[in-house]
């Protein structure tokens, strides 16, 4: 079975495509945190995944693409990057929408 992406066009054109897709993933998951009060740290809502299973997830990325997406949304300041893992050694990272207005493009 086949998967569907989404992304909005403002965002796209503001931002770049792949960064709106991937931002939507984001938002999406953020927004869904959010709705239940799950991962609410330091005055923002988180969701948390690795670069690996960000391009499971994205089968037409590879990692390292995924990494630099992710390095273009932080730069232009559209999603901030942390870790508030329970275990030193997992490096999974933590993503917060920089803005949380952004959750309006799931409407």
């Amino acid at each position: 079975m086949s998967k569907s992406f989404y992304f909005k066009e403002e965002l796209a054109k503001k931002h770049g495509v792949h960064e709106a897709i991937l931002l939507h993933n984001f938002i999406f998951w953020i927004g869904k945190n959010r709705d239940t009060h799950h991962n609410y740290r330091d005055g923002r809502t988180w969701t948390y995944q690795s670069y690996d299973k960000l391009a499971e997830r994205f089968p037409f990325w590879t990692k390292r693409q995924v990494e630099r997406i992710v390095a273009s949304c932080v730069k232009q300041g559209l999603i901030l990057k942390d870790n508030y893992n329970k275990i030193a050694y997992d490096k999974t990272t933590w993503y917060a929408l920089k803005d949380e207005s952004l959750i309006r493009y799931l409407l």
